[in-house]
């Protein structure tokens, strides 16, 4: 997958993951002239796209991005999702009684386990198991 950019209906380039698309969307914008408006289109494959962080183009960053007008399409007939969700692949899976398996989580640099509130299973969403005695801090 990646993200094909057009100028003016002309394919300027591709990235193959969003940090290279906010990279070349600034190129783009600091090669723009000080008067020049840019109309961008970044165009989007069918599938999910995995953000490990919010993709932020701010003129906070940079001024240059005050002369993009950015837009977003997916390709004729295509269904493309910018999400945040991290994929539990069925290998990290381990089995742990007959019809059960465990994923163990990972900590993060302060020793904490990731919190997460929705599972998809082969793209359905599942409810979180209920018990009496859990309460989930964070409820939907």
């Amino acid at each position: 997958m990646a993200f094909v950019i057009e100028q003016c209906a002309k394919t300027r380039s591709a990235a193959a993951s969003p940090e290279e698309l906010k990279n070349e969307i600034l190129r783009i914008a600091e090669e723009a002239g000080e008067n020049e408006r840019v109309d961008l289109t970044v165009t989007l494959d069918h599938g999910s796209y995995f953000l490990a962080s919010p993709l932020r183009l701010s003129v906070k960053e940079s001024s240059a991005l005050s002369r993009v007008r950015l837009h977003l399409k997916a390709k004729d007939g295509m269904r493309p999702c910018l999400t945040g969700n991290v994929p539990l692949l069925g290998a990290a899976f381990e089995p742990c009684a007959e019809g059960t398996y465990v994923y163990r989580f990972e900590r993060d640099g302060e020793g904490k386990y990731p919190l997460f509130r929705d599972l998809y299973v082969g793209g359905k969403h599942l409810s979180p198991a209920r018990s009496a005695s859990f309460t989930n801090p964070y409820p939907l």
